[in-house]
C-alpha cells in the first residue's frame, strides 16, 4: 500500500516537474494550462489522506504486535494442550493416611453394596409381581361353601407374601445401614482428598482459561480488523495509481 503511494506522488511531482519545465520554455503566454498543482490538488489530497491512514494503521499494528509477543509468552501459553495438561486441578491421594484402610476403597465398597441391595430389590419386586399374578383368590372364594372360612383363607393367602414381606424388610434395613456407611466414606473420602480445595483450584482455573480465552479472541479479533482494513486500503491504492497513470 505504501508503494503504491508512494508511486503516486512520484508520477504526480514528475507530471508537475514537466509542467513547469514547459511553462518555463514556452511562457505563459504560450504554455496556458493550468498550473499542475492546481489540477493534481484532489490526487494530492488523497494521498495525504492516505499517508495519514498508514501511519495510524502503523501504530495500530505496533501496539497490536506488541501485545501478541506478550501473550504468546504469557497468558496464550495456557492454552497450549501440555499447559493445559500440567494446570489442571486434579484430585489427589493424601500422602499420609489418617485412617485405617484405603479410604477409596472403602467409599467404592460402600457404593457397590447399595447397588447389590438395588437389585435385590428388584429381585423382590420381581417375586412378588409372580405371586400376584398366579394369585387366584376369587375362585377359592367362589368354591367356598362356608363363608366362615373366607377368614381363615384370606389368611392363608396373605401368607404367601410373608417371604416378600421379610425380604422388603431386611433390604429396607439393609440400606439404612449403608446409606450411613456410604455418607460417612464420603465425608472421610472428601477431607481426605481435600475436595474442597480441588473445587476452589479447578474454579480459579476454569476463571484463567476463560480470560485467556477472551484475550485470545480479542486479539484475534483485532488482526482480523486489520486484515480488513489493508485489503480495502489496497484496492483504494490501486485505484489511486490508476488515476494518477491515466491524469
Amino acid at each position: 500500500c505504501a508503494h503504491r503511494v508512494d508511486a503516486t506522488e512520484r508520477a504526480l511531482d514528475a507530471e508537475a516537474t514537466e509542467d513547469e519545465a514547459c511553462r518555463g520554455a514556452y511562457g505563459a503566454d504560450k504554455w496556458t494550462r493550468p498550473p499542475s498543482s492546481a489540477l493534481s490538488r484532489n490526487l494530492r489530497d488523497k494521498i495525504s489522506a492516505y499517508r495519514q491512514n498508514l501511519a495510524q494503521a502503523f501504530r495500530s499494528d505496533e501496539s497490536l504486535r506488541a501485545r501478541v509477543t506478550d501473550a504468546s509468552e504469557g497468558v496464550l501459553r495456557l492454552l497450549e494442550p501440555e499447559s493445559m495438561a500440567a494446570a489442571t486441578p486434579a484430585l489427589r491421594a493424601p500422602m499420609v493416611s489418617t485412617s485405617d484402610g484405603d479410604v477409596l476403597a472403602e467409599l467404592r465398597a460402600a457404593v457397590s453394596d447399595l447397588e447389590a441391595i438395588g437389585a435385590e430389590r428388584a429381585g423382590i419386586e420381581a417375586t412378588a409381581k409372580a405371586i400376584k399374578e398366579r394369585d387366584n383368590i376369587m375362585a377359592k372364594v367362589m368354591a367356598a361353601e362356608n363363608p366362615d372360612a373366607h377368614e381363615a383363607l384370606f389368611e392363608r393367602e396373605l401368607a404367601k407374601y410373608d417371604e416378600v414381606k421379610a425380604a422388603v424388610a431386611n433390604n429396607v434395613s439393609s440400606q439404612v445401614d449403608v446409606l450411613a456407611r456410604l455418607r460417612r466414606e464420603h465425608e472421610t473420602f472428601m477431607r481426605a482428598y481435600d475436595v474442597d480445595g480441588w473445587r476452589a483450584a479447578s474454579a480459579i482455573h476454569v476463571e484463567a482459561t476463560r480470560d485467556a480465552l477472551a484475550h485470545y479472541r480479542e486479539l484475534a479479533s483485532g488482526i482480523e480488523r486489520g486484515t480488513t482494513f489493508y485489503a480495502g486500503f489496497a484496492a483504494a491504492t490501486a485505484q489511486l495509481l490508476e488515476e494518477s497513470e491515466a491524469w
